[in-house]
């Protein structure tokens, strides 16, 4: 069975296409890219504003963007998992998604943007959510 789709907007089918392809969504272009913060300016906030754990990535030289790192502990696999389902919630919903690693009770995050090429406010605020989704439900530090 085959469902037909109504036609989409010219403005949602660029959006979708620029998605695609890596580009700015049109509510970005209107805006321009996020400004970058610099690897020491983003561990001086780490520092003051954000969860102990969290440390910057320097990747200059390797073509790699910056970005900033947590490790988070959970008593189990679904602690874990219904953390990152919190995040990714909030993540959808902010369209800044972590790039993150699992297995069993631990949770390897790291965040950087895109669109700058290395560390911006987008981070240091879903940091903040992460930091704040992980003190609710048990989280620990841990490697």
């Amino acid at each position: 069975m085959r469902l037909a789709l109504a036609s989409a907007s010219p403005a949602s089918q660029l959006s979708r296409s620029a998605c695609s392809r890596g580009l700015f969504t049109t509510s970005n272009a209107r805006r321009g890219p996020p400004m970058r913060v610099a690897a020491s300016e983003a561990a001086k906030r780490l520092s003051t504003s954000l969860h102990k754990d969290w440390t910057v990535i320097e990747e200059a030289s390797s073509g790699k963007p910056d970005r900033i790192q947590r490790t988070v502990q959970f008593g189990n696999f679904c602690e874990a998992w219904s953390f990152m389902s919190r995040v990714a919630l909030h993540a959808e919903k902010a369209d800044h998604h972590p790039e993150w690693f699992n297995v069993y009770n631990r949770v390897e995050i790291e965040l950087s943007t895109h669109d700058c090429g290395g560390i911006s406010e987008k981070d240091f605020a879903l940091a903040e959510h992460i930091d704040v989704a992980a003190a609710g439900r048990g989280g620990v530090v841990g490697k």
